[in-house]
């Protein structure tokens, strides 16, 4: 199991760590605000729905004496209090609270003699808030398996900075796209695997300026699609593989142009939920690595004006 965390949706981050048991003993260091204080931060906290957690952070104590502390973080290193509100508790396996804006759920689950802690930071506004949250916490579960295996404190504060580089080339971007479509989820669903419903609205002059060469799909999971458009001249195959297919309500792909991006870096996600006119409501997400970066505006748009075609292809 990898120690880096992940994005799992826009906006979520979630990171897992394998530690010492038992499972009273680590329920104790989330709910206890002195043994708290010994890995993220003190503080008293009411234990039911409703309740306050007085978040104390003080990072002086979690770094090794005399490390030199970054400007940026002199507050909360000298102390600096930030209030959460418990949403859910269920001793000793999960306890969600609201802080800072998000929603942050620890669960433990006992694996034998050890505990897979699990972090979740739910309701972050932009990457650059997700990339924050990742190297903290991050952090943050070093210094509770580094004190729960009785070491001495480790640097801390040089690698946060460590951390925020590999977290920033490893967290995906998200694309989210919305639309509504006068037509049922599983025409809607469908539209996605038919060839001769694609060439009405993923592709072709209809869409764009270009022709249709071959669009071929293997509509299972684990098949692959090739999509092969000529434009200008020139050819592009458009490839991947479906990952899940749960007609109508879910639908996920690999995506990739051959020859200028890996489909593996990037992964579009179909969500389907029927609405009470006897329609339905598309969610679009798309996770690009990193690299995509510059073409992030362009997948937005170029989705934004597929879906519109797509609504356009049932109302024809």
């Amino acid at each position: 199991m990898s120690e880096y965390g992940e994005s799992i949706a826009p906006g979520t981050f979630q990171i897992r760590r394998i530690l010492p048991g038992p499972i009273e003993r680590l329920w104790d260091y989330i709910v206890d605000g002195r043994k708290r204080a010994q890995w993220f931060a003190g503080g008293e906290m009411e234990p039911r729905v409703g309740g306050t957690i007085h978040f104390w952070f003080e990072h002086k104590n979690l770094a090794p004496p005399g490390e030199p502390v970054p400007e940026q973080f002199k507050k909360p290193s000298e102390g600096m209090s930030a209030p959460g509100t418990v949403t859910r508790i269920e001793p000793p396996r999960l306890l969600a609270f609201l802080w800072g804006g998000g929603e942050v759920v620890f669960e433990l689950s006992p694996l034998g003699d050890e505990v897979a802690f699990t972090i979740t930071h739910r309701r972050l506004a932009t990457r650059q808030d997700v990339i924050n949250v990742a190297n903290g916490w991050h952090k943050h579960l070093d210094v509770l398996a580094a004190h729960l295996a009785g070491l001495p404190r480790q640097p801390f504060w040089g690698r946060i900075a460590e951390l925020r580089e590999e977290y920033e080339r490893r967290l995906p971007l998200f694309v989210r796209v919305t639309r509504h479509f006068a037509a049922s989820a599983e025409r809607v669903f469908d539209a996605w695997l038919d060839p001769a419903m694609l060439g009405r609205w993923m592709f072709g002059e209809a869409v764009r300026d270009e022709q249709i060469v071959r669009l071929e799909v293997d509509p299972r999971v684990g098949g692959s699609f090739s999509f092969v458009v000529r434009r200008q001249g020139a050819e592009f195959a458009h490839i991947g593989s479906y990952r899940e297919l749960d007609r109508p309500r879910k639908l996920a792909f690999t995506w990739g142009v051959k020859g200028h991006s890996n489909p593996d870096d990037s992964l579009v996600t179909i969500e389907i939920v029927p609405t009470p006119d006897g329609g339905c409501e598309l969610t679009l997400t798309h996770a690009m690595g990193p690299k995509w970066a510059e073409f992030k505006e362009r997948a937005e748009a170029g989705w934004t004006k597929m879906l519109a075609k797509l609504a356009e292809a049932f109302a024809a």
